[in-house]
C-alpha cells in the first residue's frame, strides 16, 4: 500500500495537469481547435515526463483498462488508478470554474460533447479512433519502451494533439473518461447545461479504442516473432 500511494498521487496530479489545461483551453479558445490540441499535447507530455517513472503516467482510465487487460497492471490497482484519475479530473474541472467563473460556465467549462450536426455514432467512432492512436503511442513508447524515455512524452503528446486536430470538431476528442467526467461534474454543480445523455460515448469509445490498440499491437508483434 505504501508503494501504491505515491503512484496514486502521481495519477491525480498528472490527470489534473491534462484536464485542467485542456479544459481551460477548451473554455477560452473560442473554438480554436489548434489551441486546444496544443494545450492537451503540452500538458500530457509534461505529465508523462514528470510521472512516467512513478506511476506510468496513465492519467486516463482507458489507458489503465487497456494495460490491465494485457496484465501490465493488476485489476485492483487499476481500479485505484481509475479512482485517482477521476479525482484529478474533477478537481481540474472545479479549478477551471474557479478561474473562469460565469464566463467559463456559459462556455461549458471545456466539456466535451457531440457537436451539432454530427451523430452520436460518428462521435463514438471518432473517440475510438483517437484513443486507438493515443493508446498505441502509450503502449509502444512508454510500456514497450521502443524509444528513449525522453522521447516518450513527446510522442504521446503528439498523438493526443493529432487526434484532437482530427476529430475534435466532431466529439471534442476527449479520448479519456476522466477528461469528460471531471468538467461535466463541475459544470453540473455550477448550474450550466450538461451533456449526460451522451456520456456513454466518452466511456465506451475510449475503452474500446484502447483495448483494440493493445490487443492488435500484441497480435502483430507475436505473429512477427513466430514467423
Amino acid at each position: 500500500m505504501r508503494t501504491l500511494v505515491p503512484r496514486l498521487v502521481a495519477e491525480v496530479v498528472g490527470t489534473f495537469f491534462l484536464v485542467f489545461f485542456g479544459a481551460a483551453a477548451g473554455t477560452l479558445a473560442g473554438g480554436d481547435v489548434v489551441r486546444v490540441a496544443l494545450a492537451h499535447a503540452f500538458a500530457l507530455a509534461i505529465a508523462v515526463w514528470a510521472f512516467g517513472a512513478v506511476s506510468g503516467a496513465h492519467v486516463n482510465p482507458a489507458v489503465t483498462i487497456a494495460l490491465a487487460a494485457r496484465k501490465r497492471i493488476s485489476w485492483p490497482n487499476a481500479g485505484a488508478y481509475i479512482g485517482a484519475q477521476l479525482t484529478g479530473g474533477f478537481i481540474a474541472g472545479l479549478l477551471v470554474w474557479a478561474v473562469t467563473g460565469g464566463v467559463g460556465v456559459r462556455a461549458g467549462l471545456g466539456t466535451t460533447h457531440v457537436a451539432p450536426g454530427f451523430s452520436t455514432v460518428g462521435a463514438l467512432i471518432g473517440e475510438m479512433a483517437g484513443t486507438f492512436l493515443l493508446v498505441s503511442a502509450v503502449y509502444l513508447l512508454c510500456v514497450r519502451e521502443r524509444v528513449p524515455f525522453g522521447f516518450a512524452g513527446l510522442g504521446v503528446g503528439i498523438a493526443v494533439g493529432g487526434s484532437i486536430l482530427a476529430v475534435g470538431t466532431v466529439s471534442g476528442a476527449s479520448l479519456n473518461p476522466a477528461r469528460t467526467i471531471g468538467p461535466e461534474l463541475a459544470l453540473t454543480i455550477a448550474g450550466g447545461g450538461s451533456h449526460w445523455s451522451t456520456i456513454w460515448v466518452y466511456l465506451v469509445g475510449p475503452v474500446l479504442g484502447g483495448l483494440l490498440a493493445v490487443f492488435l499491437y500484441d497480435y502483430v508483434v507475436d505473429r512477427v516473432r513466430h514467423q
